[in-house]
């Protein structure tokens, strides 16, 4: 495409309203508690699975949250990344429909390929993933630290000097125009061998309500790079946004990030079918371990995925050593050693074996 062609294109959507809404789809059937059951040897599912109590056949995707997922040689995938020999992959396969993401931007610049390649495993080994991109990273604008709209402003750009951008600079539009062109062959790529996917144009986005302020800018920016229905209109089911009144803009999926388990009713009761929860930046402890307040409860994490679950809500379990931090005593974490280098931890996974499987962690099985 050329510069003049995706200058008239962001010209066009400067000035247009995208006039057609998409109902709301369902993703998946209604919830219910899911039987462990243990596949025939045949079953892709078994391949390799080194869950010896077998795979739950829960009805709504469920998982931990990796935003840092395609991070390359340092992520916890493979078993040989952990010091107890139980990597990503292994945890993941406790459920038959599995719940991933990534942010697309993420501070350690990710490998699409590496987020491929994991879950064209659990597609080939026989789970259902439900795959989230997040494509900016809202938390790292508003500490003027998102690599990627630095490097396209040619400085540090906090979150509102980011919105006055997109307003007021056509050069810089076709910048962020182009990578979600990148996420959108991503996605496509995904989908090309039946992952489940959906875009979100910002992690904990910093927009304006509706689709006429400048989230509206970036649902637009999705239409421009291809997300789109075959009539040219934007697959609204499947786009996501961090924020705002659920059911503002018709026809797109929420998603709420409750810190605790009171936030947590009053997100899961606000939601609609098919719509996301993840308890981002609200940590949660094992029951032997001695986190004070904020940190959520492992009986609270439990009780979320159960009654996600029951209101076919997909959910996200949220632990920050996964994401790069570490505890740095009274309930607060750190990042860890630096914004740009970090170390991801899987800490006990039998436990969150156990908790995928709603069995006691003790109870958890897994082949050496």
């Amino acid at each position: 495409m050329t510069f003049l062609t995706k200058k008239m294109i962001i010209r066009l959507l400067m000035c247009t309203i995208l006039g057609v809404v998409l109902a709301i789809g369902c993703n998946s059937g209604g919830g219910g508690n899911g039987d462990i059951i243990t596949p025939p040897e045949d079953d892709p599912a078994q391949s390799e699975n080194r869950i010896l109590n077998g795979v739950r056949e829960n009805t709504v995707p469920v998982g931990l949250s990796v935003f840092a997922l395609g991070v390359p040689n340092k992520f916890p995938l493979e078993d040989n990344q952990q010091i107890d020999s139980i990597g990503f992959k292994v945890v993941a396969r406790a459920v038959r429909r599995i719940a991933t993401n990534e942010v697309f931007t993420f501070p350690e610049t990710p490998d699409p390929e590496q987020v491929f390649e994991t879950l064209k495993f659990f597609i080939d080994n026989g789970h259902q993933i439900t795959h989230q991109i997040h494509i900016l990273n809202g938390p790292g604008m508003r500490r003027a630290t998102d690599w990627f709209v630095n490097e396209a402003a040619g400085r540090r750009l906090y979150d509102e000097e980011f919105i006055d951008l997109l307003y007021a600079s056509n050069d810089f539009r076709i910048k962020v125009l182009n990578k979600f062109a990148e996420v959108v062959r991503h996605a496509k790529r995904l989908e090309s061998i039946g992952v489940d996917v959906y875009i979100c144009p910002e992690l904990e986005d910093n927009h304006s309500v509706g689709d006429s302020g400048s989230f509206g800018i970036l649902l637009d920016f999705l239409r421009a790079a291809g997300w789109t229905n075959p009539d040219g209109s934007l697959r609204r089911d499947k786009v996501i946004r961090n924020g705002g009144s659920v059911g503002r803009i018709q026809g797109i999926r929420y998603e709420k990030h409750p810190h605790n388990r009171q936030e947590f009713e009053h997100a899961v009761n606000s939601l609609r079918p098919g719509d996301f929860i993840n308890t981002d930046g609200a940590s949660f402890s094992f029951h032997d371990e001695d986190y004070p307040s904020p940190v959520i409860p492992e009986e609270d994490i439990r009780y979320m995925i159960k009654k996600s679950e029951e209101k076919n809500i997909i959910f996200y379990f949220w632990r920050a050593e996964l994401q790069g931090y570490k505890y740095v005593g009274n309930g607060h974490h750190q990042i860890h050693p630096a914004y740009r280098d970090r170390y991801y931890i899987l800490d006990n996974p039998k436990d969150v074996i156990g908790m995928l499987l709603r069995i006691p962690g003790s109870e958890v099985q897994v082949a050496e």
